[in-house]
């Protein structure tokens, strides 16, 4: 079993770029989880998903 036949199990679409990483398969997949970390983090610094403190703002109106 490989990826497609997981996509298709999954409902994924299947990603059908060309392009292939130097290093391998494995260090592109890991480059790209890490710059989707980097983002995720940033977005948390930027206090995106901070409930409370949009409650508060609520409460203070």
């Amino acid at each position: 079993m490989n990826a497609y036949w997981y996509s298709i199990q999954w409902g994924f679409k299947p990603r059908l770029n060309k392009v292939k990483a130097s290093g391998g398969c494995h260090r592109f997949s890991a480059e790209i989880y890490r710059a989707d970390l980097d983002k995720i983090w940033a977005q948390i610094r930027q206090g995106a998903f901070d409930i409370h403190r949009k409650s508060e703002r609520y409460r203070a109106s």
